[in-house]
C-alpha cells in the first residue's frame, strides 16, 4: 500500500513509521512516498523426524510417532487414517507433548490398517508426514 503525501501533512505519519517501523519512507522531489509493510510475527511448524511405515500384531499397542517443532504460534495438530479424521475413543489416543506428536492405538486390528497422516498448521503453514500400517494375525 503506498501513500503520496505533501510534506506539510505528513508529519504525524512519518513519527507513527519511526515509531513502529512498518513502513518504509521515500523523499522525492516535491513530495513523499510511504509504503506500509506488513509483518508476520512467529515461525512456521517443521518435521524433525517423519512418520515410518510399520507393522504391527493384532491384539497389541502400536504407536505412530512423529517430531513437529510446533512453531509460533503454537500449530493445532490433526491426524487423519486414509484421509479421514482420526476421532480419538478409548482404544485410539492422541497426545503433543514437547516436540513429540504420538498416536497410540492400543489392542490394534485390521480395522487399522492405512495410511496415516499427522498434520500441523498454523498461520504461517502447514506441514504433513505420511506412514502406512499394516497389522498381521497373532499365530
Amino acid at each position: 500500500m503506498k501513500f503520496k503525501l505533501i510534506f506539510s501533512s505528513c508529519w504525524y505519519l512519518i513519527r507513527l513509521c519511526y515509531r513502529y517501523s512498518h513502513c518504509i519512507i521515500f523523499w522525492g522531489p516535491k513530495h513523499l512516498t510511504v509504503t506500509m509493510k506488513s509483518f508476520v510475527v512467529g515461525s512456521p511448524p517443521e518435521i524433525l523426524r517423519k512418520l515410518k511405515s510399520q507393522t504391527g500384531i493384532a491384539d497389541t499397542r502400536v504407536e505412530l510417532l512423529c517430531e513437529i517443532d510446533l512453531g509460533s504460534p503454537t500449530s493445532d495438530v490433526t491426524w487423519e487414517r486414509n484421509g479421514r479424521t482420526v476421532r480419538t475413543n478409548e482404544r485410539v489416543n492422541t497426545s503433543v507433548t514437547d516436540k513429540r506428536v504420538l498416536l497410540t492405538i492400543n489392542s490394534c486390528c485390521t480395522d487399522d490398517i492405512g495410511t496415516y497422516t499427522v498434520r500441523a498448521s498454523n498461520k504461517l503453514a502447514t506441514v504433513e508426514s505420511e506412514a502406512t500400517l499394516d497389522i498381521q494375525c497373532k499365530g
